[in-house]
């Protein structure tokens, strides 16, 4: 969201920033077991998502290196690291925004 944000401020504002100031992301820390599970799935699929059409947004003369390769760099990723069980929001991630469809929805 900070990328696209910081696309989206016209050239006559600036961004600032506190070179002192400390952002902490604990990404779901706190939520426990299968809620945990639950929220990095939703997590990295829109982690995906997001970067596929910010990407579309500011970038389209990229998007034929950068989708296969994201989509090959993270499967490796998930493999090696054994969390496999994230290949499905991956393409997931992928086929909606092919399609233009969305899998995960919010109440």
């Amino acid at each position: 969201e900070e990328m696209d944000l910081s696309k989206r401020i016209p050239e006559s504002q600036s961004i600032d920033w506190c070179k002192d100031s400390v952002i902490v992301h604990k990404g779901g820390a706190s939520m426990p077991g299968k809620q945990n599970e639950a929220i990095s799935f939703v997590a990295e699929y829109h982690s995906n998502i997001s970067a596929l059409i910010f990407t579309r947004t500011y970038y389209a003369h990229c998007l034929p290196v950068m989708l296969p390769f994201r989509f090959i760099a993270k499967s490796i990723k998930y493999l090696v690291s054994g969390d496999w069980r994230l290949l499905k929001p991956l393409a997931l991630s992928y086929r909606d925004f092919v399609t233009h469809r969305s899998t995960i929805h919010h109440s």
